[in-house]
């Protein structure tokens, strides 16, 4: 799932650099919508590493 959000961004900030206008603005949408969910991924699963971690002790 990481990885595909990451090809997403890059292709995102690929066509923004690339194109003009409504192409351009689409295109840094999805780039930020794919960065914040790539954030919120890796928060939820260093959280839940934590819950595991004390539970074991």
């Amino acid at each position: 799932m990481k990885g595909i959000l990451l090809v997403l961004l890059v292709g995102s900030v690929v066509i923004a650099l690339v194109s003009e206008q409504l192409v351009r603005a689409i295109a840094e949408l999805t780039g930020f919508i794919s960065l914040v969910a790539l954030i919120l991924l890796t928060k939820n699963k260093t959280r839940a590493k934590v819950k595991f971690e004390a539970e074991d002790l």
